[in-house]
């Protein structure tokens, strides 16, 4: 091999899965980029640049101009690789997909996969299609959707496994429209869930009930929660344990779950790589008369099956995959007494996830993952070596602090992103959140093995409960110091980017001392300034007025500078703290509403650009016999349907329902509107409505 290809690829083939991970997510991010192509073009892309990559490699020259056609032709196939696995990913390019010519589809025969969910006027039914009557016939089909019964007290209860029969009523799930908000529609997409349906229980048939549970991992896990059940008596210490033990999150406690996202601890209740970390500690320690290193494959060999069950158990979440491919990835090391990278493991964990469900890209739990540990693995050791403690005792506590600010040089700027917050505290609850960690763990497989063998444990789940409590008063006591601007931070898309651009630019130059990585995180941070002050030059000379997209519930805001006043329904404030953490802060962070103003009351009108607004609370400030002309005209459910005299008086462009009124309502307000002439605008069908102009 010539010098020149020696020098090329020196640093490449270090990390061989570095290069080979960012090509694939190269590819995965294009196919959703470009327009929709059909995917036999992707299959020629790949198949053309694979047979170019082969026919390069194959020459023993090694030429300079050889060497880049290699690079460009592996380079080119796996981009493609990233296409096709990400085309095919999507069930919509499936032909037994049940919204294939759904227009002429009469009835589906559903399924439920999952245990149904109490919503507050729905239950929800997760439920995949199984069959479809087209013209009279029916034809196996596949697919997710959500299925949506009205609540009544008769409604029954449809164990998973049930079959069911129901009339097409889907319709296609579409986003809130709230601003800055998240965008379920999207979410759900990505999961294989692309319908909806709302449905009376009078208009479903049962064909066959749900069947017990019968896997294994099923049974095990119902056992699991029924001797927590029975054994712990405290209902919060029960819902932590169950969901830090076996992912079920349905009974956590709200509160619970923000006083841990506001200490930056929430890593501890998701299934992830310290999970698998104590669990292999455990099983270490019972195999600890094995203490020859040349036995260090057998221990690994021994631990795989039991990583891989406990994956099982819990569902299989991104995050515990993720630490368990890992995991296998240095244990086949061991066994082939090969030495690992812990980089390039990294990134081969990465490439194999990505191929086994490309649209993992963009979840959170793996994005928080694998960052974290990415940013371990490489400033743990630099962060560590800052102190050298005197004893053990403080260099154990100093190795969890390390492992803590290491994790976060990569991981704020996307929890900034995402969550609008910096853990400030975080450093303060990473030592007891590790040691509760532990001590829960161990704990609670000690709970399940004695009671597995008396019977009865209810002892030691009393113990766990007091460890919860003393826990718990430190972290609600480290989440009432956070201040509240560290709670209420906003990051653009464009704002991360450079965020993390000068987080990697500063950290390269601490390790190289190379000024242009002190020019370039320069540069990043005045981008960044300047990303902030545009937007708040634009905030200042903007008025808007939102009517948010909420369920039975009319909300909207008005916005002027960057102040807001709330101007929805007065019985609807205060909102609850769901809904003002999902819907109302993200709009008004966005919008870099800094200060909140007495609320908007008695006859809401606004001239907002050259468009005038009028949001008819209730039929008190209305009267006939006069005209009142808006631009557009909003309407509650706490007016009466007055369509003609509306027309008469406010002679309005287009009406706009807010959230407040009921579905059924709302489709026959909107009728006949419609059949008046009139444009309609409901939130809740078509997304929130957003009116602004200029100051």
């Amino acid at each position: 091999m010539s010098k020149y290809v020696q020098r090329r690829t020196g640093v490449l083939s270090h990390y061989p899965f570095v290069l080979l991970l960012c090509l694939l997510a190269a590819g995965i991010v294009l196919q959703q980029i470009l327009p929709p192509l059909p995917g036999r073009y992707w299959l020629s892309a790949l198949a053309a640049t694979f047979v170019c990559s082969l026919a390069t490699h194959f020459p023993h020259n090694a030429s300079a101009l050889l060497f880049r056609l290699r690079r460009f032709s592996l380079a080119l196939t796996l981009l493609s690789l990233g296409a096709v696995l990400c085309y095919y990913q999507d069930i919509r390019h499936s032909p037994g997909w049940y919204g294939h010519e759904l227009e002429h589809t009469e009835a589906l025969a559903v399924q439920l996969y999952a245990p149904a969910q109490d919503k507050p006027r729905t239950r929800l039914l997760p439920v995949q299609v199984v069959y479809r009557l087209q013209h009279n016939r029916w034809q196996s089909a596949s697919g997710r959707l959500n299925l949506y019964l009205y609540r009544s007290d008769s409604l029954p209860v449809y164990p998973p496994g049930t079959l069911l029969l129901i009339p097409n009523k889907l319709a296609p799930l579409q986003a809130s429209g709230n601003p800055f908000g998240f965008n379920y529609a999207r979410y759900a997409a990505r999961n294989g869930i692309f319908h909806q349906a709302f449905i009376s229980p009078k208009d479903i048939r049962v064909v066959t009930t749900g069947p017990p549970a019968s896997s294994f991992t099923t049974r095990l896990s119902n056992s699991l929660l029924d001797c927590i059940h029975a054994n712990v008596r405290d209902s919060t210490t029960r819902s932590l344990i169950a969901a830090t033990l076996l992912n079920e999150r349905a009974s956590f406690d709200d509160t619970l779950w923000q006083a841990y996202s506001i200490t930056g601890i929430v890593h501890i209740i998701a299934i992830s790589g310290m999970h698998i970390t104590l669990l292999f500690g455990i099983l270490l320690f019972l195999l600890s008369w094995l203490r020859y290193k040349r036995y260090d494959w057998l221990k690994y060999l021994l631990a795989l099956p039991f990583v891989w069950g406990y994956i099982m158990l819990t569902g299989f979440p991104p995050s515990a995959v993720r630490a368990a491919v890992g995991f296998t990835l240095v244990a086949a090391g061991t066994c082939l007494r090969r030495e690992g990278n812990a980089i390039n493991t990294w990134a081969a964990t990465a490439f194999l996830l990505l191929c086994y469900n490309p649209y993992w890209l963009w979840d959170v739990g793996v994005q928080l993952s694998f960052l974290a540990v990415l940013s371990i693995l490489l400033f743990y050791k630099p962060v560590r070596n800052l102190v050298m403690p005197p004893n053990k005792l403080l260099q154990a506590a100093w190795d969890t602090f390390a492992v803590s600010i290491a994790a976060q040089i990569l991981v704020f700027p996307l929890v900034l992103y995402y969550f609008h917050q910096f853990p400030l505290l975080g450093l303060a609850a990473s030592l007891p959140a590790a040691l509760y960690s532990t001590l829960l763990m161990i704990g609670s497989l000690l709970l399940f093995l004695l009671a597995s063998v008396f019977g009865s444990c209810t002892w030691l789940g009393d113990v766990l409960a007091r460890i919860t409590a003393w826990f718990h008063r430190i972290v609600l006591q480290l989440a009432q110091l956070t201040p509240d601007d560290a709670r209420h931070l906003w990051l653009s898309l464009t704002d991360y980017w450079l965020m993390m651009a000068a987080v990697v630019g500063c950290c390269l130059f601490c390790v190289n001392r190379h000024r242009q990585y002190l020019y370039a995180t320069l540069a990043c941070c005045l981008l960044l300034c300047g990303s902030f002050i545009y937007q708040d030059v634009t905030a200042l000379h903007t008025e808007r007025l939102v009517i948010y997209n909420t369920a039975r519930s009319g909300l909207a805001d008005h916005f002027r500078g960057k102040s807001v006043a709330a101007a929805g329904l007065p019985g609807n404030y205060p909102v609850d703290p769901k809904t003002g953490s999902y819907t109302l802060l993200p709009a008004r962070l966005g919008y870099r509403a800094i200060t909140e103003v007495a609320a908007d009351t008695g006859i809401c009108y606004w001239k907002i650009g050259t468009k005038s607004v009028l949001y008819l609370k209730d039929d008190a400030h209305f009267k006939t016999g006069s005209t009142f002309p808006v631009d557009y005209l909003v309407v509650s459910t706490a007016c009466r349907y007055r369509g003609t005299a509306w027309q008469a008086v406010f002679h309005p462009g287009m009406v706009i329902l807010d959230g407040s009124l009921s579905r059924s309502k709302a489709l026959r307000w909107k009728a006949q509107l419609q059949a008046l002439g009139i444009k309609v605008h409901w939130v809740q069908e078509s997304g929130a409505w957003i009116l602004e102009g200029s100051i």
